[in-house]
């Protein structure tokens, strides 16, 4: 890994601006300060994600774009280090790893002619080699049980990203992709506009979902291909935004039912983004605020395995704008990943019965049904049908909730939600209650219900909140401090 050049002391004492009273982001993260065997190193630290900087712009010109790219990786850090370190932006958990040094493969291509078809040629073989760098760099991250943040560069290296995860995890990863272009060209060479076709034609990429391509810069031939292959889906930018034919909370959640059933990558190519100078800037294209609600609803599921950000441009005139950009999307990614909801594991029984005793100890008292249920969740709810689910931050589990099937078909009790009085007041319970409902929605179930109390104000106004109404309360209600039933309609 010779081309790897590490972040250390000496570069961060340099760009860092340290205020009184002020704890930046920069004096939090880890470095390392050598690297003999990248896994073994990363293996052992205690971080949850790692960013690494790809400074070329060696594929944006093999596809005829226009270059810049390199310059943002050195824009993005002199942000994102200066950044405010808190609860919510947790640089304890981050390592910035460095950047591989293309400076070679860069300087090779300035001497090219972009007119020149044999040139092009030269060049879309530079990226082929440049793709085995990333390819394993990226491979030796996700195999470590990191998650990479890669900064810069062209959309290029979405394939080595792909690549490297899938080997890492041993089967085919999927993709979403906010692109005002597919990136799916013919394989004629490696560059930027074939990232995603290389690696779905190598085996690497499963499912793939572009989302708000453009119709004016996607030929017709694309959209016919896309439509005979199933693991292809898309939505166009102007269907979403202009035409207003589907909504962007609704297509998020379709994309996600489209990638998130194995580990998948999330792809920003800042094309996508409005007046973002980049290697295709557009004057019409999703919001920055468009763009980061992407990064945090694609993050928030267990399955994101990685976060790509490419394609911007950074100049001395912009640098600051472009790094600012970036360091939202970066950091949104890792407050996504903060809690995460996980499925329910044997290991995890303890949790579930000691976090609903101490709630229910702490409202109203342990019911025998309470007791059984809760004694034995394999018997009662996962043997069932049923699901159980728990809110994961490094590795405390934090918060529990439950699907239990009823009598009627396709109508589940959301029951048995209780999070740690230390917790308490940070949302979790309301991010357990989302999933539930995105969970019973990917599965076609007809209605949620939940049994409570008229005691528990807060909790029946967040329910209301969520959609969820009032319905009559049967006669054998399982539940003696039961003295409201509510339906939320899927």
């Amino acid at each position: 890994m010779d081309k790897l050049v590490l972040f250390n002391n000496i570069q961060l004492k340099k760009l860092l601006n340290k205020r009184s009273g002020e704890s930046k982001f920069g004096e939090h993260v880890a470095m390392l300060t050598s690297i003999t065997s990248i896994y073994d190193e990363l293996k052992n630290l205690d971080v949850t994600h790692v960013i690494i900087g790809l400074p070329e712009d060696v594929g944006v010109f093999a596809n005829y774009g226009k270059s810049g790219a390199y310059n943002t990786w050195n824009a993005v850090i002199k942000i994102l280090i200066n950044i405010q370190n808190n609860e919510f932006t947790r640089a304890n958990k981050v390592l910035i790893l460095g950047y591989l040094d293309f400076t070679n493969e860069m300087l090779k291509v300035s001497n090219l002619d972009q007119s020149n078809k044999k040139d092009i040629v030269k060049a879309r073989k530079i990226v082929k080699k440049i793709d085995k760098q990333v390819t394993y760099l990226v491979h030796q991250i996700v195999l470590s049980g990191k998650k990479p943040i890669i900064i810069g560069g062209g959309h290029n290296n979405a394939y080595g990203n792909i690549k490297g995860s899938s080997l890492a995890f041993g089967l085919p990863i999927n993709a979403v992709n906010l692109d005002a272009h597919t990136d799916f060209r013919p394989e004629e060479g490696r560059h930027s506009g074939n990232g995603f076709s290389y690696a779905y034609a190598e085996g690497f990429l499963k499912n793939y979902f572009v989302f708000g391509v453009h119709e004016n810069y996607t030929s017709d031939n694309l959209f016919k291909s896309f439509k005979k292959i199933k693991t292809i889906d898309y939505n166009t930018f102007e269907g979403l935004k202009i035409r207003k034919e589907v909504t962007f909370k609704k297509e998020l959640q379709r994309a996600l039912n489209h990638v998130s059933n194995t580990p998948f990558g999330i792809e920003i190519d800042c094309d996508a983004i409005e007046n973002i100078a980049s290697s295709a800037m557009t004057p019409s294209g999703f919001s920055v605020n468009n763009a980061r609600t992407f990064v945090d609803f694609f993050g928030k599921h267990e399955n994101a395995c990685y976060l790509h950000i490419c394609e911007a441009i950074a100049t001395a005139d912009n640098e600051k704008q472009i790094g600012k950009l970036i360091t939202y999307l970066i950091t949104d990614f890792i407050k996504a990943n903060a809690v995460k909801i996980i499925s329910y594991k044997p290991k995890y029984s303890a949790n579930f019965y000691d976090l609903n005793i101490e709630w229910l100890k702490a409202y109203f008292y342990v019911e025998p049904y309470d007791e059984e249920v809760l004694s034995n969740p394999l018997k009662h709810i996962i043997n069932k049908g049923g699901h159980i689910f728990f809110a994961e931050l490094d590795k405390e589990i934090l918060g529990t909730v439950a699907l239990m099937p009823t009598t009627e078909a396709s109508v589940f009790e959301l029951t048995k939600m209780a999070v740690s009085p230390n917790h308490r007041g940070k949302k979790i319970g309301q991010q357990l209650m989302q999933h539930c409902i995105d969970f019973s929605k990917n599965k076609n179930l007809k209605s949620i219900i939940i049994y409570s109390s008229r005691k528990l104000e807060n909790a029946i106004y967040i329910y209301k909140k969520y959609g969820f109404v009032e319905i009559p309360v049967e006669d054998n209600c399982p539940y003696e401090r039961c003295d409201i039933k509510m339906e939320y309609h899927l």
